[in-house]
């Protein structure tokens, strides 16, 4: 049977064919083709991304978790950093050494603080001689600076947008007018090595990788333009003995590459490489700077080889999101593009590569949307089969042998287009609703939810809208503490187990999950899906929370885990709900004054050490299923209004015993008499039945300031 030879359909796909060329050609910018173009590139380095290396003469010495263990924590004083690059000069036999480090600050000596007091003691005479004694110590940097000029050593500094200066900016590689710096990628500032140290480190090369605007690292630009002039990134200044220059051939006013030692680099049209990702982290060789200080790696491990020093501990390391993993580091990601320079294995886009996608677009776009509309069913999937497995192959074939990529989405959309306009348009249109609906809202409301919203679809929406939520603030009590206490890798596992927890006891309750904030977790209830029960659910959620921490402790007590005191806060009011967020990321939230005072209450858990607060409003909807406590009004940050606060009870773990609720019960009354004698005899009783509570010693603080009615 024919497809529809519908002409509307057929001029308006041949307006998106004639899109996709400008589109190629670079005279149209289509965002949406630019990040699919991105993501087709990340899919071929992740699929090479073997963990093979073409050469062996790069590597990494990391100040590592058991570099700092063994050695100190960081920053190393100068004497110890300066140890670790003679020891990989001259035990090992380095090539070049490059510091992806910054030296932007003198090390303190607390010997030079005090050198006045002491010269006061001991005389001018005595203090001359002590100072020839103690010039190292004095000046820390002044043994770096007389010995590090005998290292083949490039230290690193960074670029940055905004205009500051701090250190001293090396010399350039290149001047020029600005019409030759126009097409660079051009900086504001710098941060570079303090004045102390950057006249023995003439070899300098910065930083800067170039991020995305989808937060991912690929390029890095390996010159920079900053006042009329250009500069040479580490990588390429450790790939060439010579200055870093750009090179027109071409004769257009784009740079075609850069000259390393005579030889050309092509690069894209403002300076910047592709970074090969050889393979995930640690696929480039990397060794412990603790190793090399105590020289238990054999002699020949790094002979010949160019090291990059750079940090990869905990807290430290500089984390970089890569086409090949979200957690790279910075180090490596440097590493692997100094090997790429040195073996010429950088991934290329070629020039000639927009002409292949033009010559696409035509012939096989052109093709389907002429041949599609007289074809049948199994004809179009047969054109649509040799199409795309042709365009595959080709390009598949260029990226394993020649490390080029050619344009892949432009091609592909002028052959997928014509195939779904005319045979599948319709019958993907529910079911592409359905998979947003789900994409949209299921990371934030229970499965049994989503799946109700994707009965009625059209009724669910990102759109912000007021609406009056209940929201919920949950987070642990003294985590420095935790935190301190675990290594990463038990913490880790016990975050991920509190966190899932929690999550569950929301969603059970038809809770939607904000965020995570470290920690803390925040949710709401009434929104996507409306609730008239908002409050209840939300404070049975609470109290879940609390009772499956008790059993969390249990199992973390037997591992010889620290126990978790989660403090939660719950507050209703009306709020802006939706998609929000700028124009880089955005995420379903809430925003207003309920959410603010909600996260007040879970701090002042903490100042009356109760485990739950919930405000008067939340309260005063729940107390016919859940009995409450008032505990206090008072006012919190940022808002004028007195809030009331209450403690619901749990029947199932009860906090306070029968005898405190009914002695609590007759100190509010008392209070509300002003009765302070009496109020100060049930406090007087409470502290003696449960001495360890501290909210009855801040009852009695409070009352100590009122005079006693007789």
């Amino acid at each position: 049977m024919p497809l529809p030879r519908l002409l509307l359909s057929r001029l308006l796909l041949g307006a998106v064919l004639a899109l996709l060329l400008l589109h190629a050609l670079g005279w149209l910018s289509l965002p949406l083709l630019g990040q699919l173009d991105r993501y087709s590139e990340d899919a071929r380095q992740r699929a090479s991304a073997t963990g093979q290396l073409p050469a062996q003469d790069v590597a990494i010495v990391a100040i590592d978790d058991a570099s700092l263990a063994s050695l100190g924590r960081w920053p190393w004083p100068r004497t110890r950093l300066l140890e670790l690059l003679e020891t990989l000069q001259t035990h090992y036999g380095t090539q070049r050494i490059g510091l992806d480090i910054v030296l932007a600050e003198a090390e303190e000596s607390q010997l030079a603080r005090l050198w006045p007091l002491l010269c006061e003691r001991l005389g001018p005479r005595q203090c001359s001689e002590a100072e020839k004694d103690w010039a190292a110590e004095k000046d820390p940097d002044a043994l770096f600076r007389s010995r590090a000029g005998r290292l083949q050593l490039v230290a690193g500094y960074y670029f940055t947008p905004d205009p500051q200066q701090q250190g001293v900016l090396p010399a350039p590689d290149w001047q020029g007018d600005a019409a030759r710096l126009a097409p660079f990628v051009t900086a504001g500032g710098y941060g570079a090595t303090h004045a102390g140290l950057a006249g023995a480190l003439p070899h300098t090369g910065y930083l800067n990788p170039e991020i995305d605007d989808d937060g991912i690292v690929r390029r890095i630009p390996l010159l920079i333009a900053y006042r009329h002039s250009l500069y040479a990134a580490l990588s390429a200044r450790l790939a060439s003995q010579q200055p870093v220059i750009p090179d027109w051939q071409s004769g257009q006013p784009w740079p075609d590459g850069v000259l390393l030692d005579g030889r050309l680099v092509h690069t894209d049209r403002h300076g910047r490489v592709r970074i090969p990702f050889y393979g995930p982290p640690g696929t480039i060789p990397t060794y412990s700077a603790a190793a090399i200080i105590n020289r238990s790696l054999p002699t020949n491990t790094l002979k010949g080889k160019i090291i990059i020093v750079g940090a990869t501990a905990t807290g430290l390391q500089d984390i970089r999101a890569t086409p090949v993993s979200p957690l790279f580091p910075g180090v490596e990601a440097q590493a692997a593009t100094v090997l790429g320079l040195r073996t010429g294995t950088l991934p290329q886009a070629p020039q000639w590569g927009a002409l292949f996608a033009v010559g696409w677009i035509v012939l096989a776009g052109g093709l389907l949307l002429w041949r599609l509309p007289r074809a049948g069913l199994l004809e179009s999937h047969l054109w649509l089969l040799l199409g795309v497995s042709s365009l595959l192959g080709i390009v598949g074939w260029a990226w394993q042998n020649q490390r080029l990529l050619l344009p892949l989405v432009e091609p592909l959309a002028a052959m997928l287009l014509p195939y779904f306009g005319f045979v599948l348009a319709a019958r993907l249109w529910e079911a592409r609703q359905r998979r947003q609906l789900l994409r949209l809202f299921g990371e934030y409301v229970p499965p049994e939810l989503v799946r109700r919203m994707q009965d009625d679809a059209q009724h669910f929406a990102m759109q912000p809208e007021t609406r009056e939520l209940t929201i919920l603030f949950a987070d642990l009590r003294d985590f420095t503490a935790v935190a301190e206490a675990l290594p990463p890798e038990a913490l880790a596992e016990l975050v991920n187990g509190y966190l899932s927890a929690m999550t569950e006891e929301i969603h059970q309750r038809q809770g939607t999950i904000d965020k995570y904030i470290g920690d803390a977790v925040m949710a709401f209830w009434g929104a996507p899906l409306a609730d008239t029960e908002h409050c209840r659910h939300a404070v049975d959620a609470a109290l879940a929370m609390q009772r499956r921490v008790t059993q969390l402790n249990a199992d973390f007590a037997s591992r010889g885990w620290p126990v978790l005191n989660l403090g939660i806060g719950v507050h209703c009011g009306k709020v802006r709900v939706g998609n929000m967020g700028s124009e880089f990321r955005r995420a379903y939230t809430v925003m207003g004054d309920a959410v603010n005072v909600a996260a007040r209450l879970e701090k002042l858990t903490r100042v009356y050490d109760v485990p739950l607060l919930v405000s008067g409003e939340v309260a005063s909807r729940v107390t016919s299923n859940i009995p409450c406590l008032p505990i206090a009004t008072t006012t919190v940050k940022g808002r004028q209004q007195t809030v009331a606060l209450t403690l619901p009870l749990d029947e199932r773990a009860p906090w306070l015993s029968a005898g405190e609720v009914l002695r609590w019960d007759e100190l509010q009354q008392a209070l509300q008499q002003n009765d302070t004698e009496r109020a100060h005899a049930l406090l007087d009783d409470l502290a003696r039945q449960a001495p360890q509570r501290q909210l009855y010693h801040i009852y009695r603080e409070q009352l100590a300031t009122r005079p006693h009615r007789s």
